[in-house]
């Protein structure tokens, strides 16, 4: 699992070319780590979710469109 700093720091080519990717929050005491399975959406609605890297990098590249 992944926190979503690690998630954001994972996506190539980084879709914000103005912000370098953080690398870690080093006065972050605690890491909350959020897991989710889809599984149960999947065979309820028949629809597949987006994974936490592809909603991280849409994202990213939705503020680097809106120049944020």
């Amino acid at each position: 699992m992944f926190c979503q700093v690690e998630v954001a720091n994972s996506i190539e080519p980084y879709p914000l070319p103005n912000h370098p990717p953080q690398k870690g929050i080093p006065e972050l005491d605690k890491i909350y780590m959020i897991s989710y399975d889809t599984e149960k959406e999947h065979r309820i609605f028949g629809i597949d979710m987006k994974t936490k890297k592809e909603t991280t990098r849409d994202t990213l590249v939705e503020f680097a469109a809106r120049g944020w």
